[in-house]
């Protein structure tokens, strides 16, 4: 980092309809599974069909299969004097939350 290389912290700001475009051309199959469900979100079929859809598909890998692919629609951006926590847990995003001072609502049910 000392010589201006980047730390790769995979925070991703975007657009949603950027992002969709970008897996519609990298990975147009998986991205027509998902669209061809569209109407049932929000309906009572809606849990049913995306356990079906997500039975029905192959694993993949965003990185690899999306961003790696589609690298010229990207841009790295460097950044200064941020913190990082991997919010991996419930308990790491409670716990970040209490160091800033933030306790939301949704938190008090939790602890």
């Amino acid at each position: 980092m000392n010589q201006g290389f980047f730390w790769n912290s995979f925070v991703m700001v975007g657009h949603v309809d950027a992002f969709l475009r970008m897996i519609e051309r990298a990975v147009p199959d998986l991205y027509e599974a998902f669209a061809a469900i569209k109407e049932s979100i929000y309906t009572d079929d809606e849990d049913q069909v995306i356990r079906h859809l997500y039975a029905s598909i192959p694993p993949s890998n965003f990185s690899h299969e999306v961003l790696a692919v589609r690298a010229n629609d990207l841009a790295v951006l460097p950044v200064k004097d941020v913190g990082w926590s991997d919010w991996g847990e419930p308990s790491r995003v409670l716990s970040t939350l209490a160091r800033i001072g933030i306790r939301a609502e949704w938190a008090q049910s939790a602890s």
